[in-house]
């Protein structure tokens, strides 16, 4: 993986990720492991098939920015270049918010194809777990990278809040058009359609707070407001 120097404001590409897919995620979302679920020899072969082909079929590539926040509001973050992130998310959380990490993370859009291909011919379970494929590697991208912003937070000193992205909880998605601003999103050839969803579709854009923390962060799932999803993790 290629790591830029985190110091300076400046745009860094990361390329060369290592990919790494959980299978027990696959299974959980997935729905065929827990009680009363029982993971069929057909399926799991179809699993297996898919995460080698996958593996073929993404092209993984971020982008980010640690930029110095100069003033935060009950509404907004606002940084040294005069841009701004509306967001209130995680705050109670933090007692100060000293800079603020943005990131955006894609696959690619061979694997985009090979789901729709799949789906045109019919063949939807193929489609699904290689979908499912997908929103796992590229969580795990984001993750990595993730990481990478929290590795340089500790060496300034600095603590960080669990990363957050638009259209979840109280961060509007809206605010995707800031961030793909900010990072010249073009860039890893990821883009918005006018309803703000981001072409390729397993892509994932996320800020993170840099500055002191008030107390530990709660879990997501245990932030998130959905009691009743299917996909809660605790």
């Amino acid at each position: 993986m290629k790591i830029f120097d985190l110091n300076s404001e400046e745009i860094k590409l990361v390329t060369k990720i290592p990919l790494e897919i959980d299978r027990n995620e696959i299974y959980r979302l997935a729905g065929v492991k827990g009680e009363n679920k029982k993971l069929t020899s057909k399926l799991e072969q179809v699993i297996d098939e898919k995460i080698l082909q996958a593996k073929n079929l993404i092209v993984p590539k971020a982008l980010y920015i640690i930029k110095n926040v100069t003033e935060v509001d009950d509404e907004k973050v606002c940084f040294k270049d005069k841009s701004h992130i509306t967001v209130k998310t995680f705050r109670k959380f933090i007692s100060s918010i000293e800079k603020m990490a943005v990131a955006l993370c894609t696959l690619g859009n061979v694997i985009d194809e090979e789901i729709s291909d799949k789906n045109n011919k019919g063949l939807y379970t193929e489609a699904l777990i290689l979908d499912i494929i997908g929103s796992v590697a590229v969580e795990n991208i984001a993750n990595k990278i993730n990481f990478l912003v929290c590795q340089k937070a500790e060496h300034m000193g600095l603590q960080t809040s669990q990363r957050f992205s638009p259209g979840y909880g109280n961060f509007d998605l809206i605010e995707q058009e800031n961030i793909f601003k900010m990072l010249n999103a073009g860039e890893i050839d990821v883009s918005l359609t006018k309803s703000l969803m981001m072409v390729p579709k397993k892509s994932i854009s996320f800020c993170v707070y840099l500055g002191k923390l008030k107390k530990d962060m709660a879990k997501q799932c245990t932030i998130c407001g959905l009691v009743n999803c299917e996909f809660r993790k605790y």
